[in-house]
Parts: C-alpha cells; structure tokens; sequence
C-alpha cells in the first residue's frame, strides 16, 4: 500500500512486515550541486570501497546524496495492533509538528485513507 498526496507518502516499511511509515519528500539541494560545491571549497575524495563524497572543514557529504533530485524523511509511524483491533501512530519527535499548515492538514487526510485500508485489511485477516 502506498499513499501519496503532495510531498507526504505513507507506505509500508522495508524493515517489517505490516508497519508503515509517513515520508515527507522534499527537493534535493544536494542534486547537481558537485561543481557549485567545488567552487565553494569542498574537495571530492575517493574511499576505499570505490564510493566517493565531498568534504569541506567538518562536513561530508556522501555521493548517494547526489542521485537523486528528491530526498525524504520519516515523520511517523503506523504500527497495527491486531489485539485491540487499532493502529498506534508513532511520531519521530516533533517531525509532524514542525510540518507547514498545509503539510500537516495532507498528512492527517494521508493518515486517515491508510488507517481505514490498513483496518480493512486487518479485519479480513490480512
């Protein structure tokens, strides 16, 4: 299941089985910037593993920063709980109070259409 409406997406985890997580996608300021950072002093350096990444003063920045044009980060998470039958919401910090207005009202319409999928599916015993 994957739901996304503007820059907010819930889908189910890579880590478990039947939990979900809400992203918030966002531009990538890092995508295309190699040369604009090299002329603001960042160095490119090569590891030993083949990857490489950029480094100025006490700050790197990994190649794999560099591929894509959006990036994303969880906001929370929806662990269903068979028993109750319920979903309990596990915020990361104050992630989803730091949402704009118009972010914070997508992620409770977001919310709210996968809680009533993810019931629907509990309730069939999936």
């Amino acid at each position: 299941m994957n739901i996304r409406i503007n820059d907010i997406e819930c889908r189910q985890t890579i880590y478990k089985t039947k939990e979900y997580e809400f992203i918030k996608w966002e531009k990538n300021t890092y995508h295309g910037a190699e040369k604009e950072l090299l002329d603001k002093g960042y160095k490119r350096v090569e590891y030993k593993d083949g990857d490489w990444g950029m480094t100025h003063d006490n700050h790197t920045i990994n190649s794999s920063c560099f591929k894509n044009p959006y990036s994303c980060y969880v906001i929370a998470w929806l662990e269903p709980n068979p028993r109750e039958p319920d979903i309990n919401l596990i915020t990361v910090g104050s992630r989803l109070l730091d949402l704009s207005d118009e972010d914070r009202e997508t992620f409770f319409r977001v919310y709210k259409i996968s809680q009533e999928l993810i019931m629907e599916e509990m309730s069939k015993g999936e």
